[in-house]
Order: C-alpha cells, then sequence, then structure tokens
C-alpha cells in the first residue's frame, strides 16, 4: 500500500452517529473522481468531513535516534505511513509513563521507509495530551542507530495471540514482526515461522489462520505482445504469491504451522512461471486465459514450518460445513474456459 504522505486524516460524519460497527451507510458518492496527475486533496462524500488527526509536526512521547516524529524522520527523510489497524482494548496496554492513562481506542501503523529504520508506532485515540498522542513501539538500537527494518506495510491485530502482525515487503529480505499489545512491547521478528518475502498483507481469519500477500514484482517487458523490443516496457511478469498460515497452536506463532501457497490451474492445467522467459509468461495465451476466468481451480502448496528443512507437498482443501456450506465456486471465464476456484476458508459461500 502506497500512502506519499506524513500525515493521517480521520473521517468524521457531521450528521450520522459513531457506534461500534462503523460511522454510518455511506450512501452519496463524491462528484468526480481526482484526476489521475500531480497530487490532488483528497475529497470524501457528503455529509463526511477529513480531519487532520496527525502529521509530522507531532512529536513521539518517546523518541529515539533519529526517529523524532510522526510521518519524518529528524533528518527530513518522510516515512510513509502505511496501512491502519484500529484496536479497542478492555484494558489500557499502558505506555512510556507508567502513571499516565493511555486510554482503550489506539491506532496502530507501520512506516515504509528503507535505511533499516521503518519502525511502528502507536497512536493514542482517547489522549488529547498531544505529548503523549503518539508512542514508539520499535526505537532504534542503542549501538547502530537503527531499527533494522525495511519497508513495513500490512498490519493487522490477532486476537488468537493477542499481538500485532506487521509485514516487511522488502522483496527476500522481508518478512513478518510480531510486537505485544502490552507496555513494554516485545518486538520480534517470524522469519523461522513465515520465512521471508516481500509480504505487503496480512488478516487473520476466524480459526486463527493467517491470509499473507505477497508483492514481489516481476521482471518487466514490453507492453506490446508482439514486439519484446517495444516501449514502454511497464508490463511484469507475475511474481507474488496468495499464501495461508495454519499455525499449529492458534494461540502462539511460534510453535510452527503449515504454510500454503494458492496455486491456479486452468483446464485441469497448473498455472507456472519461468523465470527466464518473463515476455513468453507475461504473453502467453495460457496467461490471457487466468487473466478472464476470474475464478481458478486452486491447490494450496503446503510447507511445515515447525521445523526448517520440512518437505513440501501439495495439499487439496475441500471445507464442509453444516447447513450445506462450502468453499468452492464453479464459473465459465469469458474466453470459454472451465475454471474453478477452492477459495481459502475464511470465505465461505453457500452450496447451490
Amino acid at each position: 500500500m502506497k500512502m506519499h504522505i506524513a500525515g493521517l486524516a480521520l473521517l468524521l460524519c457531521t450528521s450520522l452517529t459513531f457506534a461500534q460497527r462503523g460511522i454510518g451507510p455511506i450512501v452519496n458518492s463524491v462528484p468526480n473522481a481526482n484526476p489521475h496527475e500531480g497530487t490532488p486533496d483528497t475529497i470524501a462524500a457528503r455529509p463526511f468531513k477529513l480531519k487532520v488527526l496527525v502529521n509530522k509536526d507531532f512529536a513521539l512521547e518517546n523518541p529515539s535516534g533519529v526517529i523524532t516524529s510522526f510521518g519524518e524522520l529528524s533528518t527530513g527523510v518522510g516515512t510513509e505511513p502505511d496501512q491502519n489497524t484500529y484496536v479497542n482494548f478492555l484494558k489500557s496496554p499502558g505506555g512510556p509513563d507508567k502513571d499516565f492513562n493511555y486510554g482503550h481506542h489506539f491506532l496502530f501503523q507501520g512506516h515504509e521507509n528503507a535505511g533499516n529504520l521503518a519502525y511502528v508506532t502507536r497512536i493514542n485515540l482517547d489522549v488529547k495530551d498531544k505529548q503523549h498522542k503518539i508512542t514508539l513501539l520499535t526505537p532504534t538500537d542503542a549501538t547502530t542507530g537503527l531499527t533494522n527494518f525495511n519497508a513495513i506495510d500490512g498490519s493487522t491485530y490477532n486476537p488468537f495471540t493477542g499481538t500485532l502482525l506487521f509485514t516487511q515487503e522488502n522483496g527476500p529480505a522481508g518478512g513478518v514482526i510480531e510486537i505485544t499489545r502490552s507496555w513494554p512491547p516485545v518486538v520480534k521478528t517470524l522469519d523461522g515461522i513465515f520465512g521471508r518475502a516481500g509480504f505487503e498483507g496480512i488478516h487473520v481469519d476466524d480459526r486463527g489462520n493467517l491470509i499473507i500477500i505477497e508483492d514481489t514484482g516481476g521482471s518487466s517487458v514490453s507492453v506490446s505482445p508482439t514486439d519484446p523490443a517495444a516501449t514502454p516496457k511497464v508490463a511484469k511478469q507475475p511474481n507474488s504469491f496468495v499464501y495461508r498460515f495454519l499455525p499449529y497452536h492458534k494461540h502462539d506463532l511460534s510453535q510452527g504451522g503449515k504454510l500454503q501457497a494458492l496455486q491456479v490451474s486452468i483446464d485441469g492445467q497448473p498455472l507456472v512461471f519461468n523465470a527466464a522467459d518473463a515476455f513468453g509468461d507475461t504473453h502467453s495465451d495460457f496467461a490471457v486465459k487466468a487473466a478472464y476466468a476470474g475464478n481458478f481451480l486452486s491447490d494450496a502448496v503446503g510447507h511445515d514450518t515447525r521445523h526448517q528443512g520440512g518437505r513440501y507437498r501439495f495439499v487439496r482443501r475441500e471445507c464442509r460445513r453444516k447447513g450445506r456450506w462450502s468453499n468452492s465456486i464453479q464459473a465459465s471465464g469469458e474466453h470459454g474456459v472451465s475454471a474453478r476456484l477452492s477459495l481459502p476458508d475464511f470465505l465461505l459461500l453457500p452450496d447451490r
């Protein structure tokens, strides 16, 4: 997720009442979409309005090294605060000031900057005092002055472990970070559990499984399907996966689990890509069919992460629930391709 701003705006409604389930129905559209040029101001549909919650002028209550404010390092480098996770805790998690009441409502976000200085902040929504408004959860190393994190992107709260999870969209050096909610926070990487990859999004389902979206761009090729040398070369070879992690103990991710990758098949044949032929892969008839079919047969390629070096195997999964519920649907593509999709377990559709 890309947000080239150094602040965060809160969407407010002037006439609708806030509730636990959200801000109410959105019944109006914006008059026109913003043009795809420059940096136009964000617009909101009536009767909503935008209110600045924090920006780079907000100092962190517990600065560390060059990490001193929200959205900008003390060197002037923007930090690109990214995906926000809102959590309402029944018990206040506390903070650097043990005598201060930090409340119960919080907004967590990773900062997607590089240079081993990406970090995680917590906006204390119940706090009016600017001095205690934003808390740093990942201080720099006392010796190196670095956090050793880069491109922190996705975030989610895992109610089964009671921890926050963040992803690093940093190619082969990326991965998953776990942070405890109580103060002081315990921060650890889960590279031995999830592996290392350019992970962008992460979300937990209602059974404690984790869905992880990779975002690592493949080789750039010509947009012309008939001329590999043509410009611009902005088409990209598919190069990322959708993963599902099934933990052995949903209350403790460190116990390992099974990591699966979604595999697509068209007309009974698995869709594969070849590193040595980026142009051919991108413009192959098979890839075009896959793009138009919309729904695919997908198997899960499993990897046991209880111990490093576990075996790979193919797993076919079908989930059945009471009341004729299933996680598979059938569809036909625009090009007459028969395709079937076995969806991840968190998304269930009724059998008809």
